[in-house]
């Protein structure tokens, strides 16, 4: 006995679907992916984009906060209050600060924490120790600034770039929670698609 409905022809217990069907299933599944695969390589390219803007950003960041370092020294030096010093410092870096997560950190040599300006809570063991590692090592030609590609603060991801002051003896490290700074970027991809 036949049986003719939207699925197709049932002969017996046994369902036959039409040609017709199984190639608008197959076109429409190749379209959608091919859709997806076209924007993941758009975003990635724009990811590229991002990242570089990222740097150019933080770089314009922390050279305001190099100059700003070294005029807080001079001024340490007649006052000599290092306490105020720092907290200028710091203050002036939170008013740059552009996301929830961002970071500026003062590292000494020693991987001592120097000052360290964020508005989220701050972390109560902070381990710089890895990071002067990672300078160290990425500093093979007496250069005294970089990228730090991945570092970790408050257990989060971060992007950074970093300076070394030589009036404070420390490096300065800029820095963006990489999720939070991509967020955008994966709200558009999935919008997208």
């Amino acid at each position: 006995m036949q049986k003719n409905n939207l699925k197709g022809l049932k002969i017996g217990n046994t369902f036959v679907i039409p040609v017709s069907i199984k190639i608008v299933f197959v076109f429409t599944i190749l379209l959608l992916l091919s859709n997806f695969l076209t924007n993941f390589i758009n975003m990635n390219f724009m990811n590229i984009e991002i990242t570089k803007m990222l740097k150019d950003l933080l770089v314009k960041d922390l050279k305001e906060i190099y100059y700003f370092c070294n005029n807080q020294h001079e001024i340490f030096k007649f006052s000599n209050d290092i306490h105020k010093a720092v907290e200028n410092i710091e203050k002036k870096a939170l008013s740059q600060f552009l996301n929830s997560k961002s970071v500026l950190i003062g590292l000494k040599k020693d991987a001592s924490l120097f000052l360290l300006a964020t508005p989220i809570e701050r972390e109560t063991k902070f381990n710089g120790l890895d990071i002067i590692k990672t300078i160290k090592k990425d500093n093979t030609s007496d250069s005294q600034e970089g990228v730090l590609q991945n570092f970790k603060f408050n257990k989060d991801n971060y992007f950074g770039i970093y300076k070394y002051n030589s009036k404070w003896d420390i490096y300065l490290i800029r820095g963006e929670e990489k999720v939070e700074f991509y967020k955008t970027y994966w709200f558009v991809f999935l919008k997208i698609s």
